[in-house]
């Protein structure tokens, strides 16, 4: 799925909307109106979107993305979690490459 961020702030998570046009549930609050659910829900998306995102940036030939989580928002646990799961995808996607690239010699022998 595409996402258009909106950075964040110190004191304020991201604006994200999907392409489908649904935003996560934290998605603009500041650190006083987060529930614990939400701090999950941010996580969580840090952890499988930031993969995603990652692999397809990496797939489709993408500069680096900037980081939507400011480093300093929630100690910096969603920069942090999302700059390690964007940078795991970008090395999966890397690892596809190689794999299907050490592949095409063999097929054309």
């Amino acid at each position: 799925m595409n996402y258009v961020f909106i950075l964040g702030t110190e004191e304020c998570a991201p604006n994200c909307i999907a392409s489908s046009g649904a935003a996560p549930v934290w998605s603009g609050k500041t650190r006083s109106e987060l529930t614990r659910g939400d701090l999950d829900d941010m996580l969580a998306f840090c952890m499988k979107e930031g993969q995603q995102i990652g692999y397809d940036d990496y797939r489709f030939g993408r500069p680096l993305r900037i980081n939507p989580f400011h480093r300093r928002f929630l100690h910096g646990m969603p920069h942090l979690y999302f700059k390690s799961f964007y940078e795991i995808g970008r090395k999966k996607a890397k690892e596809a490459q190689d794999r299907i690239a050490e592949q095409i010699p063999l097929l054309a022998a």
